[in-house]
């Protein structure tokens, strides 16, 4: 199998549908968002063999954590998994370090039940990062759509125009 020339990095959603990586990213401070940004345009040319320490390296099991920092020191992680077929590194967790310790403490075990929810359930369980007209990253990343709301009425027009006299 070859390996992508690219990465698009994607979020975890759960099976309700929401996206549980966004809220986290959009917390971030503008540093630590300049930060993840410098991050991910490194690693998005490389293929996994050449993702090492300081921004990325595996952890087990066929996943890896993205590092970065922001203004206060605090050291950001963000856990997952490549789908080479695909070209994409889906984000499945955010999480902490301090000390030499991950937060939350059952990362590993977490990553590898999205991990497996997402190659069994692609559509389901992987979204794009970001909302669309969202800035948070660079502009190769994919953007969503809003789905169109089902129980949405029609707009009533304002009367302005096309009204009968």
């Amino acid at each position: 199998m070859t390996t992508p020339t690219t990465w698009t990095f994607l979020c975890y959603r759960n099976g309700s549908g929401r996206n549980q990586i966004y809220p986290q990213l959009r917390a971030l401070s503008k540093q630590g968002t300049m930060n993840l940004r410098r991050t991910l345009e490194h690693l998005r040319v490389k293929p996994p063999s050449a993702w090492d320490r300081p921004q990325a390296s595996p952890i087990g099991n066929h996943i890896y954590v993205i590092r970065f920092k922001d203004e206060n020191r605090s050291q950001h992680r963000l856990f997952g998994h490549h789908e080479s077929l695909y070209g994409e590194f889906v984000i499945t967790l955010y999480g902490l370090e301090k000390d030499g310790n991950y937060a939350p403490p059952n990362y590993l075990t977490t990553c590898l039940r999205r991990q497996c929810e997402c190659l069994a359930y692609p559509g389901t369980h992987k979204c794009a990062c970001l909302e669309h007209g969202d800035a948070l990253f660079p502009s190769w990343q994919p953007h969503f759509k809003p789905e169109p709301r089902l129980d949405a009425r029609p707009r009533k027009s304002s009367g302005l125009h096309g009204r009968k006299r």
